[in-house]
């Protein structure tokens, strides 16, 4: 903790003859004495402290310290909604205000004003709490993400009370490269930013683990059929009564990338689909197919080992399922490779395979190893009806 953060009750008597306390001890040469006072105009009015000291020094985790733009300090006392009741249904603090608040924080971030109306982070957090975010490990999700301020908020309660918190957000808009992801990425350094810049060098974030992914849309995937029957078969096809389009899925556009195309998993890390770039559908974009294959099999990953073995590139996943089977999933490129490189390629995964405990073996490609399970099946039975 910052030692400007850190508030001390000094010792004290009560004067009967004065009726006050009386301090029995001065600030240290690096403290401030703060007293409960307010300003009215330029006259300075004396008000009591809500509770007593004696209160304050066992409880003194429930106190904070605000340091307005003024540079004056106060002492606040940390409200927490109560788990046990449901909050009231008229929310009127002005720290809730989307324009007054909201656009200010983003634009502390940003230097700028990148999207209109983004929720206020007070706001957010207090929706978190009253919606079971209490829970130091909860799961928070959010559909329409907007500017990213649930996350924001997130961040802050898990600052607030060392959680754990993990945050799901999902969002169809261009501005997720453009606001959410680096929003992300500057709270994950720093809490305080004042004109796009952390306040003094702050580097008071929390870190995170971010992964971001990009669904592939409908008519991505139309672009990506290809027809892999002569082109006069398939017109023939055509002229048949009951010959439906689901035959065409079926048998004629199988090996289509969208429809997952076996033999260009040969290279895992270069398998390519056409994407929008705004433009066209003409951009061809590399999939992540480990990745794929994680959700596909249910794979809780633990391990992510990326290895150059005899001048190959080998991707080594390990984790398990819900069933608790221990997995291990192997990866490499074996494009245009001869006999003798799979022989020795099986011989360096006899080795590399006895410093691992599995259940289940999966391999892309042929393999020279026994009981492994070949990647493309699993895609096949699990993508293809």
């Amino acid at each position: 903790m910052n030692p400007r953060d850190v508030i001390r009750i000094p010792k004290m008597e009560w004067s009967n003859e004065n009726g006050e306390y009386t301090l029995l001890e001065n600030p240290a040469s690096d403290e401030v004495a703060v007293y409960p006072t307010i300003k009215n105009g330029g006259a300075i009015i004396e008000k009591n402290w809500q509770r007593g000291h004696k209160r304050v020094v066992n409880e003194i985790e429930e106190y904070r310290i605000r340091r307005p733009d003024a540079g004056e300090i106060s002492i606040d006392f940390k409200t927490r909604m109560d788990e046990n009741s449901l909050p009231i249904t008229w929310w009127d603090k002005k720290e809730y205000a989307s324009a007054n608040h909201g656009a200010a924080e983003l634009k502390q971030l940003f230097n700028q004003k990148p999207f209109d109306f983004p929720k206020a982070k007070r706001l957010v957090l207090d929706c978190i709490r009253a919606s079971g975010g209490i829970d130091k490990n909860a799961l928070i999700l959010d559909f329409f993400p907007g500017s990213g301020t649930t996350f924001n908020a997130t961040q802050m309660l898990n600052n607030d009370d060392q959680g754990q918190r993990k945050c799901i957000l999902i969002e169809q808009g261009e501005y997720v490269y453009s606001i959410i992801i680096p929003r992300i990425k500057k709270i994950a350094y720093s809490f305080d930013w004042k004109e796009g810049k952390p306040k003094g060098s702050s580097m008071n974030g929390l870190g995170v683990f971010l992964k971001y992914q990009r669904l592939e849309q409908y008519e991505e995937a139309l672009e990506n059929i290809a027809f892999s029957a002569p082109p006069k078969a398939a017109q023939q096809a055509l002229e048949f009564k009951d010959y439906v389009p689901k035959y065409f899925l079926e048998f004629e556009t199988r090996e289509s990338q969208t429809l997952v195309n076996t033999e260009m998993m040969a290279d895992p890390w270069n398998y390519q689909l056409k994407v929008w770039d705004g433009f066209t559908y003409d951009t061809q974009q590399a999939v992540d197919l480990v990745e794929t294959f994680n959700y596909l099999i249910g794979l809780h990953m633990q391990k992510s080992i990326i290895s150059e073995i005899n001048g190959q590139r080998y991707q080594f996943v390990y984790g398990c399922t819900n069933s608790n089977k221990q997995i291990l999933v192997v990866w490499r490129n074996v494009k245009d490779w001869d006999l003798a490189a799979f022989e020795t390629d099986g011989n360096m995964l006899k080795e590399e395979l006895k410093s691992w405990t599995y259940d289940v073996l999966y391999i892309n490609g042929q393999a020279h190893i026994e009981g492994y399970q070949p990647i493309e099946e699993i895609f096949k039975n699990k993508m293809i009806p």
